[in-house]
C-alpha cells in the first residue's frame, strides 16, 4: 500500500522522485508513525523526523509501563500501540 501511495503522489504531486530527496517527519503521534513507517520502509526514506513522538524507548514492558506512565499513557493507549508483550520482531532496530 505505501509504494501504491508513493506512486501517487509522485504522479499527481511535485514530490521527489528518488530516496536521497523523500522526507518524512510528524508532531507527537504523527512524529511516532513517521518513525514507524520510515522504519519499516527504509528504501523509501532517506530522513525521518519525529518531533517529541509518543514513543516508549523499549521491547519489554517490565519496568516501563507502571503508575508513573499510567497517568499520560494508559495500557489502553500503549498495548494497542506497541503490543501486549511488544513485538520486538517488528520494533527490534533494522540492521544493514
Amino acid at each position: 500500500m505505501l509504494r501504491d501511495d508513493f506512486r501517487f503522489l509522485r504522479r499527481s504531486e511535485h514530490v521527489a522522485q528518488t530516496r536521497e530527496w523523500t522526507y518524512i517527519g510528524g508532531l507527537s503521534m504523527r512524529g511516532l508513525g513517521a518513525l514507524g513507517i520510515a522504519f519499516k520502509h527504509p528504501q523509501v526514506f532517506a530522513v525521518v523526523a519525529g518531533l517529541e513522538p509518543a514513543a516508549e524507548a523499549t521491547l519489554t514492558w517490565q519496568g516501563v509501563v507502571g503508575p508513573e506512565t499510567r497517568i499520560w499513557q494508559p495500557e489502553t493507549v500503549l498495548y494497542p500501540i506497541f503490543g501486549q508483550p511488544a513485538d520486538a520482531r517488528y520494533w527490534r532496530p533494522i540492521t544493514p
